[in-house]
């Protein structure tokens, strides 16, 4: 074989070499690409839980196609069940995925049952929220042995303010300014008077009224037709009660409006609610028939019962292990509802012209729905020795 020939097979030779080399040299730059794109899809499945993100993104809400209802402590007719009512037409129409939501109500105890149901027996899956009154913190204040549920424990989504107005029959005897208090026995059908009953037995107490309560009347509807009957003489409704079922009786002459309940400043003093500004507050109504500012004991245990009754008069909660979803979809929900115009509009014909506590608001609120002890104890002495009244 020439020279010339062998230098051919030689170049031959490495030039085959050199492809391979170049080969090799791709394939090992095409796998770091692939470990980078499986990398990219794990992180993507991380954010996701596991969830690819078109899933996630269809994933229906948590409450679609669910029913879920508002628990009412009382009866059909009275403040509660109505305000229950409106908020079960706004969380169908702002819960995500528009759920149906429907009341139940659950009278008895004062509502105590009910708010027991809620804690002992209703599932902790998010279907059933609560709506509480003033009765179910005074209650769970004054430490009923039949109480099995501790608010604290609760999360609250929504709250309210409120107040009452107080009414007496005209065929009472009782001027319309009040002058002649001293000359009058007043009748009042109540639940029970370790109930909201407490704050107005205290009430009549400081004004210095004759009051004869007949207890074991089963919520606000009751009440309200003991004194449409001629039962009683003397009724308090709270403001959603009160524009129902009070104002028709108002314009038919068969009561007069006296005064309100007054709502605690931040101050620690009475001012008149705005729902109610076109009568005295009970302070005020004290200065009128007494001359001078209330003060004393009593006083200063009604204001703090006050406070826990209408600082945040109803409240919605939920399960403190519900679901975070349902805690979320409720909370986005009120608000919502809180944020749109005609709903608030809506609000303040139904529940009176309050604001909706949500959010940071209705936290900084819930110590005073709570009743210290110091109070709790004077209050339970004060129904015992006056009414006979103890919890055993």
């Amino acid at each position: 074989m020439s020279i010339r020939a062998g230098y051919r097979i030689v170049l031959l030779l490495a030039f085959t070499l050199l492809l391979a080399a170049c080969g090799e040299d791709d394939a090992a730059e095409d796998e770091p690409d692939t470990q980078a794109q499986a990398g990219n899809d794990t992180d993507a499945e991380a954010e996701g839980d596991g969830v690819p993100a078109d899933d996630a993104e269809d994933a229906e809400p948590f409450y679609a196609g669910e029913t879920v209802e508002i628990l009412v402590p009382f009866g059909a007719g009275g403040g509660t069940d109505i305000i229950g009512r409106f908020l079960a037409q706004g969380y169908q129409r702002f819960l995500p995925g528009n759920p149906t939501v429907q009341v139940v109500n659950v009278p008895g105890g004062g509502s105590i049952l009910g708010a027991n149901q809620f804690e002992l027996q209703s599932p902790r899956d998010g279907s059933v929220v609560m709506l509480t009154a003033s009765s179910n913190l005074i209650l769970e204040g004054l430490g009923h042995p039949e109480v099995r549920y501790d608010t604290s424990e609760w999360v609250p989504v929504l709250g309210g303010p409120m107040n009452s107005g107080v009414v007496v029959r005209t065929d009472s005897g009782l001027e319309e300014d009040g002058s002649n208090f001293t000359e009058i026995q007043f009748v009042a059908a109540m639940r029970e008077p370790g109930g909201v009953d407490a704050l107005f037995l205290l009430g009549y107490d400081v004004l210095g009224l004759d009051v004869d309560g007949v207890f074991g009347y089963e919520g606000a509807n009751a009440t309200r037709v003991a004194l449409e009957q001629g039962e009683s003489n003397i009724e308090w409704q709270t403001t959603p009660g009160y524009r129902e079922n009070a104002e028709p009786l108002i314009e038919q002459g068969t009561v007069f409006p006296w005064f309100s309940m007054g709502q605690m400043t931040a101050d620690g003093e009475l001012e008149r609610p705005e729902a109610h500004s076109d009568i005295p507050h009970i302070g005020e109504l004290y200065e009128q028939l007494h001359g001078e500012e209330p003060s004393g004991r009593i006083w200063e245990a009604y204001k703090a019962m006050n406070s826990v009754a209408f600082t945040s008069q109803r409240v919605v909660w939920l399960h403190p292990d519900a679901p975070q979803e349902a805690i979320d979809a409720f909370r986005e929900a009120s608000e919502a509802m809180v944020a749109d115009e005609e709903f608030m509009a809506e609000a303040y014909e139904v529940m009176g012209p309050y604001d909706l506590l949500i959010g940071d608001d209705l936290e900084a609120v819930q110590p005073e729905l709570q009743l210290s002890d110091e109070h709790g104890e004077f209050i339970l002495s004060f129904l015992e020795q006056e009414y006979g009244y103890t919890f055993e």
